[in-house]
């Protein structure tokens, strides 16, 4: 497989306009390596271990994108996968639409394509995301194609990405195929402090900010990288958070008619109100901070009737004027 510059090991994560945003991370170039040493091998089967967000996925995608248009490469989710999904999905990636609806036909399909591929050019790639997520009945039909093979050597090059429990799955009743090649493993470690710190920067700077330093400066990317372990998803996660803080909204669920308890035809609503209308109640969520003239002035009928900021506006400004009124008269 021929490497493309920037290499996808420099870490790609896509952000809010589709693009990717490439940063140095030690271990997805690790990763990359080990992927790159795999394919080559058509005996080799390279199974990339990750904790969840540490990135897997982003990498094998872009694995996918740089491999050149002469090899035939399927990317597919396992989740939930059974034969035929995996079996149709690899022929449609592969570039094959045949309409066949039987599992027996289409893996037939996939043996001749594999093979003749195999002897006129090069074995095609299968990538399977999430591995251990695929029903028993598609293991063992990824079990058979491992099996193939064109003047001794394997037909078709596979690389496995998983989260939990993949050294048992390989050893497992259902694998013993793929057991049987050279199994390589790779677990994706996270990124260093610093290296945090240049991917935080490198995405604001993507969107255009200058100076993304005072967005994010030292202490802050090191809180987030503390926060998240350094897996790129969880920085993601926790950066969105950081600048983006929650809005006051309203929850709505049933029963009642009232504010907290009370009847009341209007009022100053606070954090934690429950409004009752009918058979609903409605929760007041992270309602701004009431100052203390306000709240002192909460309870009292003279001002529960606010209709809008101009008219609060003109209350304050006569309580201001009243007293210079009443000196001037005595």
């Amino acid at each position: 497989m021929q490497s493309v510059n920037p290499e996808p090991g420099d870490q790609a994560i896509e952000n809010d306009c589709g693009d990717l945003v490439t940063v140095q991370y030690q271990a997805h170039r690790d990763a990359l390596k080990f992927i790159q040493s795999a394919l080559r091998s058509s005996g080799s089967v390279g199974v990339l271990h990750g904790t969840r967000s540490s990135g897997k996925t982003t990498i094998v995608r872009r694995v996918k994108d740089a491999i050149p248009d002469r090899t035939a490469v399927a990317l597919i989710n396992g989740t939930d996968i059974r034969p035929r999904g995996l079996l149709s999905a690899m022929l449609a990636q592969y570039g094959y639409n045949t309409g066949l609806q039987s599992t027996r036909e289409l893996l037939q399909m996939v043996r001749v394509f594999a093979m003749q591929q195999a002897q006129s050019t090069q074995a095609p790639i299968l990538i399977i995301d999430n591995v251990e997520h695929m029903y028993p009945s598609a293991l063992r039909t990824l079990n058979s194609l491992a099996t193939l093979t064109v003047q001794q050597r394997f037909a078709i090059r596979i690389l496995l990405t998983g989260c939990e429990g993949l050294s048992p799955l390989i050893a497992s009743a259902d694998m013993t195929n793929i057991a049987k090649r050279n199994v390589g493993i790779f677990t994706i470690g996270p990124m260093s402090g610093r290296e945090t710190m240049l991917y935080l920067h490198a995405q604001l700077t993507a969107r255009g900010i200058q100076q993304p330093y005072e967005m994010f400066p030292a202490d802050l990317c090191d809180r987030l990288r503390e926060l998240s372990g350094g897996w790129p998803g969880l920085i993601d996660h926790y950066a969105q958070e950081a600048v983006s803080p929650e809005r006051p909204r309203l929850i709505l669920t049933r029963n009642g008619t009232t504010v907290n308890s009370v009847t009341t035809s209007s009022t100053i609503l606070q954090g934690n109100d429950i409004i009752s209308i009918g058979s609903h109640r409605l929760k007041v969520v992270n309602a701004p901070t009431l100052s203390a003239e306000m709240a002192e002035r909460i309870n009292t009928q003279d001002t529960v009737k606010m209709k809008n900021l101009m008219e609060m506006r003109r209350l304050k400004e006569e309580r201001r004027v009243a007293p210079v009124k009443e000196k001037q008269r005595d």
